[in-house]
């Protein structure tokens, strides 16, 4: 048997369709840009958008983190959120995002819904509910990629640090904030794992 590298979880991918899924239900955000942390400069972002200017633009950094627990079944991982925009839009970001997932264990069974909707070709916020079209990173010509990672908990930190503020001058006018979310997932599907492994 061959394996695939694409068939590896890749638990943001979740995450960021999720929250572009949320943010997409208010009216300031129909617009929603999210990116790899690949852009040297923060104007990289607005300089390389085909198209009209994002409402909000969403720069990430995945970060593993070591296990909590002798139980190498559930993972921890965090991703580090830019969040790019004028400053109204980032406020108005900012608490859409931080009371979608800063709920533990109920942000996470709402997400495995969004995931299990996706995977169903259901998208609870449409009418008619359409399939969205989300695609995994590592595969491009993917349609909707395999669910393959289900969450047990989320948190949401706000973080003071700023990026460098002669960068900063170049996008004129706007402004960014720092969010660290935090997960706990495990591979293999959307199900939860049997009581004994938890």
């Amino acid at each position: 048997m061959v394996l695939s590298i694409r068939d590896l979880p890749f638990p943001p991918m979740w995450v960021n369709a999720f929250i572009v899924n949320e943010l997409k239900k208010y009216s300031e955000f129909q617009n929603v840009l999210v990116v790899p942390s690949t852009p040297t400069a923060i104007d990289d972002i607005y300089k390389n958008t085909l198209g009209p200017y994002p409402d909000v633009a969403v720069q990430y950094d995945r970060l593993l983190r070591f296990r909590r627990s002798p139980s190498y079944y559930i993972k921890t991982e965090q991703l580090l959120y830019y969040v790019y925009g004028l400053p109204e839009q980032i406020t108005d970001a900012i608490i859409v995002i931080s009371q979608l997932l800063d709920r533990s264990d109920a942000a996470a069974e709402d997400l495995n819904k969004f995931v299990a909707d996706m995977q169903a070709g259901r998208l609870t916020n449409a009418e008619p509910p359409q399939p969205p079209l989300v695609k995994n990173p590592l595969d491009p010509n993917s349609e909707i990629a395999e669910a393959n990672v289900y969450f047990h908990d989320m948190k949401v930190y706000q973080l003071e640090e700023a990026r460098d503020l002669t960068q900063l001058a170049t996008v004129r006018g706007l402004t960014l904030n720092k969010l660290l979310i935090e997960y706990d997932y495990h591979y293999g599907g959307i199900t939860p794992l049997p009581k004994e492994y938890t």
